[in-house]
């Protein structure tokens, strides 16, 4: 199975409302704009499992999401915190709930979500990292 495809996949798991999503790469977007959701297929490592008969096609993917951070000049706003909270308890529910044996995926989890790494003067967010895994037959 194709990277993208698999990439494609979780984003429209995750993300339903296609309005809402950026198209899927195998990059990390150049910039981001607030309420829209990123997600890109940022690694893959492919290998022989058991007899040679299948490949564990192992993948990572990058998700960014910012918000409007209004009136963050000085301090940080703690409706924003809760905003961002609230998304990434959405995403990690939903890897959750659709972990294991889908059609694109055998497995799925979130390995890290970095509050620093996305923003600028006016929006807030997260990147996180979720991987998984899908046994290609040969």
């Amino acid at each position: 199975m194709n990277g993208l495809a698999i990439a494609d996949a979780v984003a429209a798991l995750l993300e339903p409302d296609a309005t809402s999503r950026a198209d899927v790469q195998n990059a990390e977007p150049v910039s981001l704009e607030a309420d829209t959701f990123y997600l890109w297929l940022a690694d893959e490592v492919f290998g022989s499992e058991d007899t040679g008969e299948s490949d564990r096609h192992v993948f990572v993917l990058g998700i960014a999401w910012m918000t409007a951070a209004d009136g963050e000049t000085d301090d940080r706003d703690r409706a924003t915190s809760e905003a961002i909270d609230t998304r990434v308890a959405a995403i990690l529910a939903l890897v959750r709930r659709n972990r294991a044996n889908t059609p694109y995926h055998e497995w799925l989890q979130v390995d890290s979500v970095d509050y620093d790494s996305v923003g600028t003067h006016e929006d807030r967010g997260f990147e996180m990292k979720i991987s998984g895994y899908i046994y290609d037959a040969s």
